[in-house]
């Protein structure tokens, strides 16, 4: 099962990307068609390898998200940051927060647990000085904000993560 596993976690890290570009289609069938393994794998991962878990997760965030299935991926990104091995401040668990918060969270509007996990995503990015982490998170905590009417705020953040994805050349976040 871990080479299964990591073979999953492969193709969600490989396909995110993609949902974003021209061959989106084709890539959120793929996805579709490995859903039941997928959630095996996820299930899996909740046990025995979080950190493997935490990646799949993130990588299927883009997938939940374009296919209405909000509450299906909040539900197992949560699950996984709860678990005692994800307790770590890594580059996995800040991303896994971002999508959680930033994107499935977020389109529950439940802004106060959105906010909450963005916030911790962006300490973690602060502390492994990850400018990627940050530019997503303070991306995520600018559409948080517009969903709570905090304008302000939200533009506050949505210039610093413009500012930070165009000096990454993060085409997607300067979007």
């Amino acid at each position: 099962v871990f080479l299964d596993l990591r073979g999953f976690t492969a193709f969600a890290e490989t396909s995110e990307p993609e949902l974003s570009g021209a061959a989106q289609l084709t890539w959120m069938n793929r996805l579709e068609d490995e859903q039941d393994n997928l959630r095996g794998a996820l299930e899996w991962s909740a046990r025995d390898a979080i950190g493997s878990g935490l990646r799949l997760a993130a990588g299927l965030g883009e997938f939940w998200f374009n296919r209405d299935r909000f509450g299906e991926g909040t539900a197992h990104l949560l699950g996984l940051l709860s678990q005692p091995g994800a307790a770590g401040r890594t580059l996995e668990r800040a991303k896994a927060l971002n999508v959680a918060g930033g994107l499935l969270a977020w389109t529950l509007a439940d802004y106060e647990t959105a906010r909450k996990l963005v916030e911790e995503a962006l300490d973690i990015g602060r502390q492994l000085r990850d400018a990627l982490t940050i530019g997503r998170a303070k991306l995520a905590l600018g559409i948080i904000a517009l969903g709570d009417d905090e304008w302000a705020q939200a533009r506050r953040n949505l210039e610093e993560s413009l500012e930070i994805g165009r000096e990454l050349g993060d085409h997607w976040a300067v979007a």
